[in-house]
């Protein structure tokens, strides 16, 4: 009996490490994406207008509700446009809009 609650302890454990790694591999690339399409926003023109319009338009077109509450659904979209953009699925790939952004300050 003392070996059944041993063993299913550490199947406890592996499980729980197993969950807490893949979390932080999956928070690991949120973070990287939002940086990274942060910066893109920051630094590329074309970048920072196509999202401002496309936001604006956003907000303009809502139903009118609470403020706070837009103000959220906009952050859950820029998670999603940034996941987006950084995972290649998007026409930009911010990571290299950041590069050429980086290689154009310097050279100047």
């Amino acid at each position: 009996m003392l070996i059944a609650f041993a063993v299913v302890g550490w199947l406890l454990f592996a499980a729980t490490a197993l969950l807490y790694f893949v979390g932080n591999r999956i928070n690991a690339k949120d973070e990287n994406a939002l940086a990274q399409f942060g910066l893109a926003v920051v630094f590329s023109d074309e970048v920072r207008d196509a999202t401002k319009k496309g936001y604006s338009q956003s907000v303009i077109d809502s139903p009118r509700v609470d403020s706070r509450l837009t103000a959220w659904q906009l952050g859950q979209a820029f998670k999603i446009t940034a996941r987006s953009y950084y995972s290649g699925e998007a026409e930009v790939f911010s990571p290299a809009v950041v590069a050429q952004a980086i290689d154009k300050l310097r050279a100047s």
